[in-house]
């Protein structure tokens, strides 16, 4: 996504809006959210005055403080994931809401101001909810439509946000250009929803195509996940610092 891009898409009310402020509203952005601690980029610690920002940002925005409108977190909701679409067997996933990522871990921060890079390694468990669709061809035809949860333990994040600085009628202006996202997990649980208890043989067919697709299925769900959270990642940059090169990356504090 390029800066321009942003600029047009996070435009609104706490959000992304470009340059279309006064300077007096821009500048003064870093000190209305008094959970953001502005961090000198000479400062030795500068990668974990980082973390601790993006944990306090984690906080305010999970607790949904409604002074502050940011993307919700809590739950981040997927429309629709393809798991299998095939002659013989079609199973989709439908508004997956997930859970429980305002728990996650930062392992590390790294910070490239060079290259204007900021690289994040999280760690975090998921809690999802979602409806399914599942079509099957054996001996007559199934088609059924139910509801399921999924939860994913140890989560591995590594985030790699990439910064761009124009200068614009003498002043500077820092956006997210892009977002890398690298995820991976090893395994998942499922069970079916309760009111579907009695529909055993139905949760036998899916039982063994799930187990034995399983590396499959985390293929397709995972190029899902990072595209969101890329996207999650570039808006959340460009809400919080409203463009302000100055006063976000300031040399001294």
């Amino acid at each position: 996504m390029t800066w321009q891009k942003a600029v047009a898409k996070y435009r609104g009310v706490g959000q992304y809006r470009g340059i279309r402020g006064t300077n007096e509203e821009i500048s003064t952005r870093a000190y209305t959210l008094p959970y953001i601690h502005v961090c000198g980029r000479n400062n030795s610690n500068y990668n974990q005055c980082i973390m601790d920002n993006v944990n306090n940002v984690r906080d305010e925005i999970c607790k949904r403080s409604p002074e502050f409108k940011f993307p919700q977190l809590e739950p981040f909701i997927i429309d629709k994931i393809v798991i299998f679409d095939e002659p013989s067997i079609k199973l989709y996933l439908e508004n997956v809401k997930c859970y429980t990522f305002c728990d996650f871990v930062i392992n590390s921060v790294h910070t490239d101001l060079d290259k204007l890079q900021f690289n994040f390694d999280i760690v975090y468990n998921m809690n999802s909810t979602s409806s399914y669709v599942l079509e099957v061809h054996l001996l007559v035809p199934i088609v059924h439509k139910g509801k399921c949860q999924i939860l994913t333990n140890n989560i591995k994040l590594q985030e790699s946000l990439d910064l761009n600085v124009i200068t614009k009628n003498s002043k500077k202006h820092i956006y997210a250009l892009k977002a890398n996202t690298n995820i991976d997990f090893k395994d998942f649980d499922y069970k079916f929803d309760e009111n579907e208890i009695k529909l055993v043989q139905l949760h036998e067919i899916i039982n063994n195509i799930v187990n034995n697709n399983k590396q499959i299925i985390i293929d397709k769900i995972i190029p899902v996940f990072e595209k969101k959270f890329s996207e999650i990642f570039i808006q959340l940059f460009n809400d919080i610092t409203q463009s302000n090169y100055k006063e976000f990356f300031p040399e001294e504090i």
